[in-house]
């Protein structure tokens, strides 16, 4: 299969020196070159950075560029492109420092061939490819160890979640069927234990659930998603636990507000900044709800006027099984993955998660995903 030219950025404001290379490339065999010039690093450095070209041959010595200060700034600059510097120096130790300033090879003016310079050049261009191959291959391999040691982490906090409420079950069964059953003072204690932790357990095995759902790899169906009515389901399915924990609710959301998300993982994840507004707010505290369209974006934001969040935690309340030691004596039954849910269901539909707090002064969490068309709602 033919391949094109090689593309090259010659870098070089000697016009005499510019003929010598362009000479050499066309008696070069095969002569399968394609040559651009510019005079000046600050111009190569961009055109490099803009991409097109498989190879930069540059000077040392450039109006704006002295030396292998050269080398340097280019390489910041496009460091995807290889670099074989030129120079008048036939000094052993410049090509160290070449490579150390982020070269390829080097060539001295001086002792140019038309074969030389065109094998040179194969090279260059061949070495960089091997090694951008090699340290791709790399990076994947760290991603891949890094995903096995998330996998492990989370396998291994699964299980001593599922532990406990496990230990509690089996533990009250066993008490109810050594003898508690007969018990009428005692059994519907060991009953209420069962069905509390059963819940812990079924929540903790759905919260897994979705987030293996939203950690899959595939595309995740969306559709336009009014948030008023979703908000207003969710309020009344919290009935029970606003009246448990006499916490009142405030919502503004303008009707005909929609976001382009999947309404299953929208509705779960709002259901978790809700739920958390209400067991870590204050009794007879305040939830304030309000949307609003922001820059293609609709962001939600759910106040709460409650115990608040200190400093340490904030950075780390969107982890994984993340809980504050202040969260197990509140809500000890909380699995410590409602707010990850959250930021995985904003990522996953191309928005983003965050929360500001005070403590003592309540917290206010946002949740923002794209707007979508209200004439499409679902």
């Amino acid at each position: 299969m033919a391949q094109g030219p090689t593309r090259i950025l010659l870098v070089e404001d000697d016009p005499g020196d510019v003929l010598l290379l362009c000479e050499l490339l066309k008696d070069a065999e095969p002569a399968n070159f394609s040559v651009e010039r510019t005079e000046r690093l600050e111009e190569a450095a961009q055109r490099a950075a803009a991409g097109g070209f498989d190879i930069v041959l540059l000077d040392v010595s450039l109006p704006d560029a002295q030396g292998l200060d050269g080398v340097s700034r280019l390489r910041q600059k496009s460091p995807d492109v290889p670099i074989l510097v030129l120079t008048g120096l036939n000094d052993p130790s410049f090509a160290a420092a070449a490579g150390r300033a982020g070269a390829q090879d080097y060539l001295v003016k001086g002792q140019l061939s038309a074969a030389g310079l065109a094998r040179s050049i194969r090279h260059c261009v061949e070495r960089h490819r091997l090694e951008l191959s090699v340290r791709r291959q790399n990076e994947e391999m760290e991603r891949m160890h890094r995903q096995e040691g998330i996998r492990r982490e989370f396998i291994a906090n699964v299980s001593h979640e599922l532990r406990t409420p496990i230990a509690a079950i089996k533990g009250a069964a066993e008490t109810l069927r050594l003898g508690a059953v007969a018990d009428e003072k005692n059994r519907m204690r060991f009953i209420q234990i069962i069905e509390r932790h059963s819940a812990r357990l079924n929540e903790l095995v759905e919260d897994i659930l979705l987030i293996s759902s939203l950690e899959s790899e595939k595309i995740h169906e969306t559709a336009s998603v009014e948030l008023a009515p979703l908000v207003e389901r969710l309020v009344k399915k919290l009935a029970a636990q606003l009246r448990r924990r006499r916490v009142s609710v405030g919502v503004a959301v303008p009707p005909g507000l929609c976001v382009r998300a999947g309404e299953r993982h929208l509705t779960d994840a709002v259901r978790h900044l809700l739920s958390n507004a209400v067991e870590y707010n204050r009794e007879g505290g305040r939830v304030e709800v309000v949307a609003e369209p922001r820059q293609g974006e609709a962001v939600l934001r759910v106040q709460d006027s409650g115990i608040g969040i200190s400093a340490a935690d904030l950075s780390q309340i969107f982890e994984r099984f993340h809980r504050s030691p202040i969260s197990r004596v509140m809500k000890p039954d909380s699995t410590g993955l409602g707010l990850f849910i959250v930021k995985r269901v904003a990522e996953a539909y191309g928005g983003r998660a965050w929360a500001e707090s005070e403590e003592g002064r309540g917290s206010t969490f946002s949740l923002a995903l794209p707007l979508a068309d209200a004439s499409k709602i679902i």
